[in-house]
């Protein structure tokens, strides 16, 4: 019997919503989702003249709803995960924020789990901390997508992310969650979703890895006069973690000790290895 391979692969970023082709409806062989954080509608609206190529023709030729709303409480980045991901309300997914404080009287992620049943790869084996879903009340759109799994038609579904609450809270307990290790500067995951990280995965982070000292320059890409940039707050970063522009800078990866790759995962060369990362998920399967 011939085996026909269906996948799901979520992109997430830190900073559109998605969108699946069929011709002749017939089912797609792959959909493909993408969820950009902090982007409103009204962003699109705005750089909409200046797209060209996959945005444009998704815009153009696609089906695009302006008034989707999901009225959940908490307008976090966890919750609105868990939201875009189940479907339901954060009282029935379980998810209403960061943490929560636990019996110990400890802060504790809403991600957190134990290194027995959820270690998290390193370089030289594991770390002594663990990530998982477990703590998700309902299953993902991921989940159920896996779980219609048959013999003769396998579904796989992977999420992959700079934020390891943004690709767990997506790929649930059954989709394959994988994301940026700001230790050590690679795509990493855990026990949870590996019994080790695929080969593929070990031999992109070995071509791709990003270490203390590296340097980037990010060269913006237009004048930064042209009217693309033309936007009230473009550039006001009075209230910006950075609190001035490192467009069209070099900057080095490391000079903030307590999160030496924070700065990377904040520019265009973060999302670059996602896309890198999901081209080479989606060729192996």
């Amino acid at each position: 019997m011939k085996t026909h391979l269906k996948t799901m692969l979520l992109i997430t970023f830190s900073t559109l919503n998605f969108a699946t082709h069929s011709k002749e409806n017939k089912p797609p062989k792959v959909a493909i989702i993408f969820v950009v954080d902090q982007f409103a509608y009204h962003y699109m609206n705005k750089i909409k003249p200046h797209l060209n190529s996959g945005l444009k023709h998704l815009l153009k030729d696609g089906i695009n709803y302006t008034e989707a709303i999901f009225p959940h409480g908490m307008p976090s980045t966890p919750t609105g995960h868990a939201a875009l991901s189940t479907g339901a309300y954060g009282y029935a997914h379980g998810i209403t924020s960061y943490g929560y404080i636990n019996s110990e009287n400890k802060f504790e992620k809403i991600i957190d789990d134990s290194p027995e049943d959820a270690a998290v790869f390193s370089i030289e084996g594991t770390h002594d901390y663990g990530k998982s879903a477990k703590k998700l009340m309902v299953d993902t759109i991921s989940d159920q997508f896996v779980l219609a799994s048959e013999e003769a038609e396998p579904h796989h579904s992977y999420s992959i992310s700079l934020k390891a609450r943004s690709s767990i809270l997506t790929a649930g307990q059954s989709g394959k969650a994988i994301w940026f290790d700001y230790d050590q500067g690679i795509l990493t995951s855990s026990k949870a979703y590996f019994e080790s990280l695929p080969d593929w995965l070990q031999d992109f982070n070995s071509k791709n890895r990003v270490r203390t000292g590296d340097q980037f320059t990010w060269k913006s890409l237009s004048d930064s006069n042209d009217k693309k940039y033309n936007y009230r707050e473009a550039k006001n970063y009075k209230h910006s973690a950075l609190k001035s522009s490192i467009v069209n800078q070099t900057f080095k990866v490391g000079e903030n000790v307590d999160r030496p790759f924070e700065i990377y995962e904040r520019t265009p060369f973060g999302h670059k290895l996602l896309f890198d990362a999901a081209q080479i998920c989606l060729e192996k399967h």
